[in-house]
């Protein structure tokens, strides 16, 4: 068993951050997504999720940065 202390970085000024993770149940199987987006102070300004279906643990990490793309 390994310990590892892990920090999330905030972007630089005036600039945004995107997380994304998603589960699928099998690879591929069904799977889903979710993401948010922070801004420079760490200040949650937008969250997401979503459904693929049937999709392998990669195809649901890329569906989760293309909704992304695609908000307002």
């Amino acid at each position: 068993l390994v310990t590892q202390q892990v920090a999330q970085i905030p972007p630089t000024a005036l600039c945004l951050k995107l997380n994304v993770d998603d589960s699928s149940f099998g690879n591929p199987g069904r799977a889903s997504f979710g993401g948010l987006i922070c801004n420079d102070i760490g200040k949650w300004m937008h969250g997401f999720y979503g459904s693929c279906g049937c999709a392998s643990n990669l195809l649901a990490e890329l569906y989760a940065i293309l909704k992304e793309l695609q908000l307002d």
